[in-house]
């Protein structure tokens, strides 16, 4: 097992780890904290992990993050993005809201 450090200056961001083609370990690391997301989750649950991180914690967002961060405010929380969109972030999330209109309503599986 690798030990992970991270100093107090570095951004959030994913480490991840894997063995053969498997992941074995992700993690969020950053500003002195190092944050272990389970396996299962996958690399889509370490960014949904990263993202939220930023925006619960109220954290000024890279420049290199700030469009990732505005697609889920636009989608997931509905509201609108805190930093400004780029003409491709702007582009991207009409051609994203028109692909999700186009799925069928019983498309997610429900939460119980």
């Amino acid at each position: 097992m690798t030990k992970l450090a991270s100093d107090e200056w570095t951004p959030l961001h994913i480490v991840a780890f894997q063995n053969d083609a498997e992941l074995s370990s992700q993690h969020i690391a950053g500003f002195g904290a190092v944050v272990e997301v389970p396996p299962r989750s996958g690399i889509m649950g370490s960014l949904l992990a990263l993202l939220m991180s930023y925006y619960v914690f109220d954290l000024k967002i890279p420049p290199r993050h700030a469009m990732a961060l505005s697609v889920f405010q636009a989608i997931v929380l509905e509201e609108p993005p805190s930093a400004t969109q780029s003409q491709n972030c702007l582009f991207f999330l009409k051609k994203l809201r028109a692909a999700m209109e186009q799925l069928p309503a019983d498309s997610c599986p429900k939460q119980e």
